[in-house]
């Protein structure tokens, strides 16, 4: 039996832990040395990465404040259990794909749709070696990500699934996700500053994104057992998976930034996947609940 006075103030001590962690020393440094600076221009790039590991160290304290101990923590590879190695293939390809079709609806909408010239500009070699090389440096760079998923995704979705059901917990998970990304956004990460409605309609559109990619790591995390594949796909979309939509691009000199309206069409891909995943965890949701009857 769930105690649900227990679970949802662990939830509101590790949002506090998060937020706090995040947001004080974010808005310190934008008011002192400046976004442009401390961010932007990657002077101190090992604070920002650092920045990423609030969500994990909440986990660890409310899990220690509230002595709930570590079990249920997803930290378990899990690669060679239940034929899992095919979530870690997902992990790499999927944010890839969202790229590439991305590129393609950018073309659709603001291009040429000149599939000819944009192979022409890219080399099939070239391309091969991009992917490669994304999916490379996502294996590595997957322990800053994880930063993040440990705490969202082995912790609050999980929580907020036993308390409001999983299609509260994928709308109600990426809002609280889209605000913590808030003191970033306001400065223009993502979106710049020069646009209609700012920053109100970057927090809308990062919330947005946040929702969709949420459901999408939720569904990883719960399929494999593990937060790793979460982990490795939150780092491909990080490190260039998006640029690959460029190959697809025979215009793709015209987005070296895209405008929030740009914005709009790019992400139309990755909203279809989270859906997908959402109709997948909700039928698999149904699956559980129906055993549970039985």
């Amino acid at each position: 039996m769930i105690n649900k006075k227990t679970e949802w103030k662990r939830i509101a001590t590790f949002i506090i832990v998060s937020f706090g962690l995040t947001w004080i020393p974010e808005i310190i440094l934008n008011k002192t040395a400046g976004f442009d600076v401390w961010f932007s221009s990657q002077k101190y790039q090992i604070i920002a990465i650092l920045l990423m590991f609030p969500p994990a160290i909440a986990n660890l304290i409310t899990r220690a404040v509230t002595k709930e101990g570590m079990k249920n923590s997803y930290l378990h590879l899990n690669i060679l259990t239940n034929n899992n190695i095919k979530y870690y293939i997902a992990a790499f390809l999927l944010p890839i794909l969202s790229g590439a079709l991305s590129g393609i609806c950018m073309e659709l909408f603001f291009g040429k749709l000149d599939f000819k010239t944009a192979f022409e500009n890219n080399s099939l070699i070239l391309m091969s070696g991009m992917i490669l090389n994304i999916m490379s440096i996502s294996a590595v760079m997957a322990w800053i990500t994880f930063g993040e998923e440990f705490g969202w995704r082995a912790y609050l979705y999980p929580k907020l699934e036993k308390l409001i059901g999983t299609p509260w917990t994928c709308l109600v998970g990426g809002i609280i996700w889209g605000i913590w990304h808030m003191p970033l956004t306001v400065e223009g990460h993502n979106f710049g500053r020069d646009y209609w409605g700012f920053p109100w309609l970057g927090i809308v559109c990062m919330t947005i994104t946040c929702i969709a990619d949420g459901v999408v790591l939720m569904w990883l995390t719960k399929k494999s057992g593990s937060i790793f594949p979460a982990a490795i796909f939150h780092a491909c979309g990080n490190n260039g998976g998006s640029g690959i939509s460029n190959f697809f691009m025979a215009s793709a000199d015209k987005w070296e930034r895209l405008e929030i309206y740009h914005w709009l069409v790019f992400t139309i891909p990755e909203i279809l996947l989270g859906a997908i995943c959402f109709i997948l965890l909700i039928i698999d949701s149904k699956k559980i609940d129906h055993v549970h009857i039985k």
